[in-house]
């Protein structure tokens, strides 16, 4: 083991805009950790709320808590200024209502120095909160060990659950072109690059407001922004690591939850009667690896554009 990992040193990065309310939990969880050689760098993209004050009161009782503030750019500028702020060994990422365990830098750390995998990302379970209720997420460790990329691919969706090794980040930060997406597109590109080894132990937990944000997204007409800009991003990494992804068998996956997405807008694109572009998301499918999934989600889609079009129809004769 390198000596410089006698101490090692955890930087937590963690993006903010607008979560005074909320942010507390977070950095508490940071607070009651077990393990006591740590940084918490917290990069406000801009806010208007009491987030500053917040903070503050926690900066203030303990220095391992560093407050960077910016004009709003987006979360991807934000976790990029804390990684270019951090001076860790390994580096993780906490968004501002997710918490972790208290033993979650001390399991890393001690897998870490007891593993024998050189440069290696870490990884552990995760628990998923929803309307106040916490559910296990554990991982089905026969499909993972079988191709760990694919099967992420497939099933994970945060950055939560992973500790980096900080040198990664030398050639790698998050793409500020994306603003939606851009987390997994970074962990997908290390991930082609580097190991990962699996802590089998639950030691976080995220909040998953993706149902509450998505029908805001869905009222405000702001869903077709966000499925073309995950959309884009899918098509970058089909663009540059396709070759990649298929020499680590795991293209089908990419291409499946690529997708999963283009059938889940144009549905709501369809209810929202934006036939023209539910068909141009549908066009965007990837038939690189068909398989039964792709043949449903087009023919579902197919189908429902038809149902409107006829009911449509048939109301302008009545009439």
């Amino acid at each position: 083991m390198d000596k410089k990992l006698n101490h090692i040193l955890f930087s937590i990065i963690m993006p903010t805009y607008n979560r005074a309310n909320m942010i507390g939990i977070a950095i508490e969880s940071l607070l009651k950790q077990t393990y006591n050689h740590w940084e918490l760098i917290i990069v406000d993209d801009g806010s208007v709320d009491d987030t500053r004050k917040v903070v503050g009161i926690y900066s203030a009782r303990d220095n391992r808590i560093k407050y960077v503030f910016q004009m709003n750019q987006g979360e991807s500028a934000a976790r990029n200024v804390g990684l270019l702020e951090a001076k860790g060994d390994f580096i993780s990422f906490l968004d501002d209502d997710d918490y972790y365990l208290e033993n979650f830098l001390a399991v890393f750390e001690k897998n870490i120095k007891e593993g024998k995998t050189g440069l290696a990302v870490f990884m552990c379970d995760q628990a998923e909160e929803s309307d106040h209720v916490i559910k296990m997420k554990q991982i089905d460790k026969k499909k993972f060990v079988k191709n760990s990329l694919s099967y992420l691919i497939r099933f994970g969706n945060n950055l939560q659950p992973f500790v980096f090794p900080a040198n990664i980040f030398k050639e790698e930060f998050f793409d500020t072109r994306f603003v939606y997406g851009e987390d997994v597109h970074l962990l997908y590109r290390i991930l082609l690059r580097l190991p990962l080894f699996y802590v089998q132990e639950t030691l976080c937990v995220y909040k998953n407001h993706q149902n509450m944000t998505f029908n805001r997204e869905f009222k405000d007409g702001l869903f077709l922004k966000t499925s073309f800009t995950r959309l884009d991003m899918f098509d970058d990494l089909f663009l540059k690591y396709k070759k990649a992804f298929f020499e680590r068998a795991a293209l089908s996956n990419l291409c499946f939850k690529f997708n999963r997405y283009c059938y889940f807008y144009a549905s709501a694109a369809l209810k929202k009667q934006k036939t023209a572009d539910s068909l141009a998301i549908l066009k965007r499918m990837k038939w690189d690896q068909p398989n039964f999934e792709m043949l449903y989600y087009y023919i579902s889609i197919i189908s429902r554009f038809l149902y409107y079009a006829l009911k449509k129809k048939i109301l302008v004769i009545s009439k």
